[in-house]
């Protein structure tokens, strides 16, 4: 949950804070142990709005609008399928969609750029709530693609209204996402110049990988259409942890300076006498 320093476009003006106390808090670790946890059945946590001297300066001003300018429908540009686990514990099934925006994300950056482009630094523009808007939109995009699908075979799937959508599109449902990544992730952040202590602002743009220094819970690589998704599980260091599938445990524990630990996201082809596929 977000502090009360969080700067998230979607926790904008407000915190969250416990309000269960121990009790609560030990009932979330005793039902984790016996790993039947229903984050929806613990009244935990309130939504405090910041006010007076809690609001940040930075809020005044802000574009506070969140919902779309006009309604649009999903696009499949990729792949969706529907896939089984090899564990052998159970017959569950997943939808597992593949899919861009680029329709949408390139005619928006071009006019970014033809606007801003002498205007503005890298930073800002890739930190702007217009870039923030691409990578949601695409990840919406393939929850309402999958929400359809599961739809049309008669599915159940687990799911939430889209509380970005339209107005005219307020009955939007979209499926909700067990484990997802952006394939063309761009993270902006500051790092502390060693010599002269200043704060230096830095850009980085991952594609088809991931950096798993601030990866937590599990991360879906893709091995290609024959052989499926395998799901990378962190190590569960503390088991007085309540997550189930170790969704909120990190992959680096022993984190040093800005150190980058990248991941691959997507099968990469190497050619060798058996002509295997591997990562």
């Amino acid at each position: 949950m977000p502090s009360g320093e969080a700067h998230d476009f979607w926790w904008f003006g407000q915190t969250c804070e416990l309000k269960g106390g121990s009790t609560t808090h030990d009932c979330i670790l005793h039902d984790g142990k016996r790993g039947d946890v229903i984050f929806r059945g613990y009244d935990a946590f309130s939504c405090i709005e910041r006010s007076g001297a809690r609001a940040c300066k930075q809020d005044a001003g802000a574009d506070q609008s969140f919902q779309d300018a006009c309604v649009w429908e999903p696009v499949l540009h990729g792949s969706l399928g529907i896939y089984t686990q090899r564990a052998g514990d159970g017959n569950s099934i997943f939808f597992v969609c593949i899919s861009d925006f680029e329709q949408i994300a390139s005619d928006i950056v071009r006019s970014i750029k033809s606007d801003l482009g002498n205007s503005t630094n890298v930073y800002d523009f890739c930190s702007s709530k217009e870039m923030w808007f691409l990578e949601n939109i695409s990840r919406r995009n393939r929850l309402r693609l999958i929400q359809r699908t599961a739809a049309h075979l008669g599915i159940c799937v687990p799911q939430n209204p889209d509380l970005y959508a339209h107005p005219k599109q307020a009955a939007s449902n979209l499926a909700i996402e067990c484990f997802g990544v952006n394939l063309d992730h761009i993270e902006c952040m500051h790092r502390r110049n060693v010599l002269t202590q200043k704060l230096v602002p830095i850009v980085r743009n991952y594609k088809d990988c991931t950096d798993m220094t601030h990866s937590r819970g599990p991360v879906p690589v893709f091995l290609g259409d024959e052989m499926g998704v395998l799901l990378l599980l962190p190590d569960k260091t503390s088991y007085a942890s309540f997550a189930n599938y170790s969704d909120t445990l990190q992959f680096i524990q022993n984190k040093i300076g800005c150190t980058v630990h990248l991941c691959p996201l997507l099968n990469v082809l190497e050619q060798n006498r058996a002509n295997i596929r591997k990562i």
